[in-house]
């Protein structure tokens, strides 16, 4: 069988936490805005980040694995529970600037700040993020995740949303349903804002 009919996809559980930080961390370690709001290309500096970020992120986790091994996870979360509590965050704020320090922490409030200012305000189940191991890249792993995060919109009849910082990315998800809704700059990078209707609205 070939990698791609090989990964299969399952929810997450708190024993694969550091797995999944390792592979978040080398995913994202490269991507434009998570450069610009560390300041680094640090992976140690990006498993810090997302390690502060798991504590928030509510709703569905899933991972991809292929013959046994985790290479992939992707977070979806319906609107009502997408943006945390203004306590939660302020709860956070404290290890945030001890491990990523000041001018990062308020670099990367101001790029949340401006994603959560564009959340649709129809109910909706906001996707990402999402990270695939760099050593199967390109091997189909990205796709099954997003094809079980639409399956799940087309099932519950829900629109899907979310952001991205690569322009490469948006065709991949056009492949899907989603549709640019609106853009702006955050960080001095262009952010696309993506939606998705249930496939029988489409």
């Amino acid at each position: 069988m070939s990698e791609k009919e090989n990964c299969s996809i399952e929810l997450m559980t708190p024993e694969m936490a550091e797995e999944v930080l390792d592979i978040l961390a080398r995913a994202y370690a490269t991507n434009p805005i998570n450069r610009a709001a560390l300041e680094s290309s640090s992976i140690e500096r990006n498993r810090a980040f997302f390690r502060i970020g798991l504590q928030t992120m509510n709703g569905s986790r899933y991972v991809a694995k292929i013959g046994g091994e985790i290479v992939g996870m992707a977070h979806w979360v319906d609107s009502e529970k997408c943006q945390p509590p203004a306590l939660d965050k302020l709860k956070l704020a404290p290890a945030m600037i001890r491990d990523l320090g000041l001018k990062s922490s308020l670099r990367i409030m101001k790029w949340l700040s401006a994603w959560s200012a564009h959340d649709p305000k129809l109910k909706h189940s906001h996707f990402g993020p999402i990270g695939v191991d760099p050593k199967v890249q390109g091997k189909g792993v990205g796709s099954a995740l997003l094809r079980a995060h639409c399956e799940d919109l087309d099932r519950r009849k829900l629109m899907g949303y979310l952001e991205t910082d690569r322009p490469e990315n948006v065709p991949i998800y056009e492949k899907f349903g989603y549709r640019v809704i609106n853009q702006t700059e955050v960080l001095g990078l262009m952010n696309y804002f993506m939606e998705r209707k249930p496939s029988s609205q489409a």
